[in-house]
């Protein structure tokens, strides 16, 4: 991708800082181009190698082989992916703000991708590293999954309140409805399913 769409690439990473950026790709509609595709999967399957990693770590998928763990992850991501996207899609189409629904869907593939680009090394370092970092590296990515998640649901709800005009009860039932309680029930049965 470096390669051949080098430009595109980099135009991607530096909106990440500049908002306005991508507000502009978006507009002139050059945001949306055959990278997305590639970073999209190459975000899930970093995600799904950490996550492995993760539930490894705590004993979860003890008696699974590493590529049905991977399979399982990454599809289970995929699938959380899809329909996301789909009441997205449906919510722009019923009430006619698709623009917005486009930022919002680049945001959030930026913000993984970025994720992605640092869970990389510390998956790579948990493989091939010395155990006694494994600890440390597994609570700084949940660290770092959780900082992102709330940098997401905090760029959804300026988002919401600049380009949607949604009223500020709207977006707080939102979040807590759609962005939070969600990861809180995933958390919530990992740990009673660890707990047997």
């Amino acid at each position: 991708m470096r390669q051949s769409e080098g430009a595109r690439l980099s135009l991607f990473i530096r909106s990440v800082v500049n908002t306005s950026l991508l507000t502009q790709q978006v507009r002139q509609e050059r945001a949306y181009n055959r990278i997305v595709i590639s970073l999209f999967l190459v975000a899930l399957l970093v995600i799904s190698l950490f996550i492995i990693q993760v539930a490894e770590h705590f004993n979860l998928f003890s008696n699974e082989s590493f590529w049905v763990s991977l399979g399982v992850v990454f599809g289970a991501l995929l699938l959380l992916t899809i329909g996301r996207a789909m009441v997205y899609l449906a919510l722009a189409m019923l009430f006619g703000f698709t623009p917005q629904i486009r930022l919002i869907n680049l945001q959030w593939l930026q913000l993984n991708f970025i994720l992605a680009l640092i869970l990389l090394p510390l998956s790579i370092t948990l493989t091939f590293g010395p155990e006694s970092f494994e600890a440390g590296l597994i609570w700084t990515g949940l660290i770092l999954i959780g900082l992102t998640y709330i940098l997401r649901s905090l760029r959804l709800f300026s988002t919401a309140q600049s380009e949607l005009k949604a009223s500020l009860v709207y977006n707080v039932l939102y979040l807590c409805a759609l962005e939070i309680l969600p990861p809180i029930l995933v958390v919530v049965s990992i740990l009673r399913q660890g707990e047997g």
